[in-house]
């Protein structure tokens, strides 16, 4: 069976879990939601599960399907332009079986298929020893997966006993929560959900867990609580995909200019900023081929042209929250035109393209210091090119670049926005 999964709406943080981690998913959209709150530019992200409604979703969000089909048909991907990121959270369980006619062309070519931990379609309760089922969250991490989504994936238990190779009874899966209230009961009701439930699901979740930790682009968590849980993911969400305010930022700078790192921080130019922002997009998906997209501000000494252009433009254009691939370089005229004449004049682009050859193939799961690292290795590789080639290999290398990352986001195009800051006294 074949149909069209409706898109998400708007920019959305995705969680999936199955049922007995609800309470945990509930937990992480309300610490999504605080951490939203203290963004001076939000980027109009909001958080996403499939069965909650709130005042951040409109009413056609999950648009109705004829109930031939299984309600998983109306929960959009996380995948696509308004797909910021994924969370996926576990327990106990990994979920019901979804149908065998069940569309699934988003996975064609999962990695899944030939995995030494396979992706089981016609799956039963006494499912081989090294597969798993294909469930509404394992469907929706296999999307994600495949489409490069950002991604964290959060186990409960502890570290040593889900790695262990002891009986799937015997390990602290969801940190027994299921286990201990099945227990509780009497003898056939605890031996029937042993049966049906307990060894089935949890043979299925360590093989599902085992897929995973394959994937070395998927930060994989074991968390011994739910409040560790949730830590880690807000270290993701604010390290990461710059979700909320660091409490090392100070919002109050005096007189010290904001730069590009500080858009979270930028607050009180949301009009002007919009206002920019729309109408560089738009010079840019509408502009003229033989004209150049361009956006002049400009104001008196002091009254903030730099900041505007750096924290909320460029910023904004720049962070991993915003619709589109950008890549971005602030710049003065006196960087692009040296006076040193000791200086190959070839040299004085270099910052712009290793700037951005570092920023289109920058890795969201990677760290600052990593990709200063990668800057470092890329001057390194430059400054062996002869000093006449070397602007031109910078470009070369810019371009090959922009054209492996083509496509990989579902975000469209690359883009470069270069921010060039002039003294007043130039603006004319």
């Amino acid at each position: 069976m074949s149909w069209e999964f409706p898109p998400l709406v708007t920019p959305s943080v995705f969680l999936g879990s199955p049922s007995d981690v609800k309470d945990l998913r509930e937990g992480v959209r309300r610490q999504l939601d605080e951490l939203i709150d203290k963004m001076a530019d939000d980027h109009g992200v909001r958080p996403f599960l499939w069965e909650w409604s709130g005042d951040h979703i409109r009413d056609d969000y999950l648009p109705q399907y004829p109930h031939d089909r299984p309600y998983q048909a109306s929960v959009p991907l996380p995948a696509g332009p308004n797909c910021v990121a994924a969370i996926f959270l576990f327990g106990e369980r990994i979920g019901s079986a979804l149908p065998p006619d069940f569309n699934t062309a988003p996975i064609d070519g999962t990695p899944a298929n030939v995995s030494a931990h396979p992706l089981i379609r016609y799956w039963r309760k006494d499912v081989p020893e090294n597969g798993f089922p294909l469930t509404g969250s394992t469907f929706e991490y296999l999307v994600a997966e495949m489409a490069s989504t950002p991604r964290l994936v959060v186990f409960l238990g502890d570290e040593y006993s889900l790695q262990s190779d002891e009986h799937v009874l015997d390990q602290n899966w969801g940190l027994n929560l299921l286990k201990n209230q099945c227990e509780s009961k009497n003898y056939e009701e605890s031996d029937r959900w042993r049966t049906e439930e307990g060894i089935p699901q949890r043979t299925a979740l360590r093989n599902f867990f085992r897929y995973i930790k394959q994937d070395r682009a998927t930060p994989v968590e074991i968390a011994p609580s739910k409040e560790k849980a949730l830590e880690i993911i807000r270290d993701f969400l604010v390290s990461k995909l710059q979700i909320g305010e660091p409490g090392r930022i100070n919002p109050f700078r005096g007189l010290t200019p904001y730069d590009v790192g500080d858009n979270r921080t930028f607050f009180g130019r949301d009009s002007l900023r919009k206002l920019i922002v729309g109408s560089i997009r738009s010079l840019a998906e509408n502009g003229l081929p033989e004209r150049r997209p361009f956006f002049r501000i400009f104001g008196g000494s002091g009254s903030g042209k730099s900041s505007l252009m750096r924290a909320g433009v460029i910023g904004h254009l720049s962070s991993p929250l915003t619709l589109g691939n950008w890549v971005a370089h602030v710049t003065r005229p006196s960087d692009l035109a040296s006076s040193d004449t000791t200086k190959n004049e070839t040299d004085v682009l270099l910052p712009l393209y290793l700037d951005c050859l570092a920023g289109i193939t920058r890795d969201d799961h990677r760290t600052e210091d990593e990709r200063a690292t990668d800057r470092a290795r890329a001057l390194k590789d430059l400054r062996i090119v002869s000093p006449e080639h070397r602007a031109a290999t910078a470009v070369e290398r810019l371009v090959e670049a922009l054209d492996a990352r083509r496509g990989l986001e579902g975000k469209g195009p690359w883009r470069l926005v270069l921010g060039i800051s002039l003294r007043s006294a130039w603006k004319r």
